[in-house]
């Protein structure tokens, strides 16, 4: 080829893998940009919200969507998208936020809860109910090895009372036991309590131990702005360099 040709012909490469590339990036730009409108569909919805106490953790707040679900403790916030099996955490007292993967959220949570030391027998359904205007399940387990010992003559039974309308997928399930450290592989608990059986003692089970309690149950409209995670906040290198490194606290 002559010299002049290539002259001629380089240029027309140049502008062609231009283009190529040019068109390349416009079509990753656009995947991204229906990828976004589809993570943000996933939020823009009407979610159940549900405001319990817990005993070990206080006040938690639950929003609920087909695939995405918000906690909000007071120690920290959890995003959780269930499809792509992500857990964006973020603390308002350390002003950090940690991403990652399902797996790993559990495994850290675990890791820095105590967790209690009870060995109890398989849950088994005692009945339907009504509580505060709404159809639960009703399951019953024994305690059959106490975090202490527990005297000979006392027998000490749990009881949770599922929502039987509430969805609450599978899919959320590892990750919430890990972060409240409580039952929810049977759907999504309106109370949870305990009573103390005692030979001596005939009144004792009259007054349980409330581990859970719900304290209002509605809807409301979300957007994406509300599973966001603060602008201003730093990015942490673990669950508890996140929730705990200027504390030092450990969770209950």
């Amino acid at each position: 080829m002559q010299p002049n040709n290539l002259l001629y012909i380089l240029p027309i490469f140049f502008v062609l893998a231009t283009m190529a590339a040019g068109l390349q990036a416009e079509a990753k730009s656009a995947k991204a940009q229906v990828q976004a409108q589809l993570q943000a569909a996933k939020m823009n919805g009407t979610a159940d919200v549900i405001v319990q106490k817990m005993h070990n953790l206080g006040k938690i707040k639950w929003t609920l969507l087909p695939d995405v679900m918000k906690i909000e403790l007071p120690i920290a916030n959890l995003v959780y998208d269930g499809n792509l099996k992500r857990a964006s955490l973020y603390s308002f007292k350390t002003n950090r936020y940690f991403i990652t993967d399902a797996e790993t959220c559990i495994s850290q949570m675990n890791t820095m809860r105590n967790r209690r030391r009870e060995v109890m027998s398989e849950w088994r359904k005692v009945g339907d109910s009504v509580l505060e205007g709404r159809k639960v399940i009703v399951l019953e387990r024994t305690m059959l090895k106490g975090s202490r010992p527990i005297p000979s003559y006392i027998t000490v039974k749990e009881s949770i009372f599922i929502d039987r309308d509430l969805k609450f997928d599978k899919k959320f399930v590892g990750v919430v036991g890990a972060v409240t450290g409580e039952e929810y592989s049977l759907g999504l608990p309106l109370r949870i309590e305990r009573r103390s059986y005692s030979k001596y003692n005939k009144e004792m089970h009259k007054t349980p131990y409330v581990v859970l309690e719900t304290l209002s149950l509605g809807k409301h409209k979300t957007s994406e702005a509300d599973f966001a995670i603060p602008k201003d906040f730093a990015v942490a290198t673990s669950v508890e360099s996140m929730m705990l490194e200027d504390s030092g606290l450990g969770l209950p």
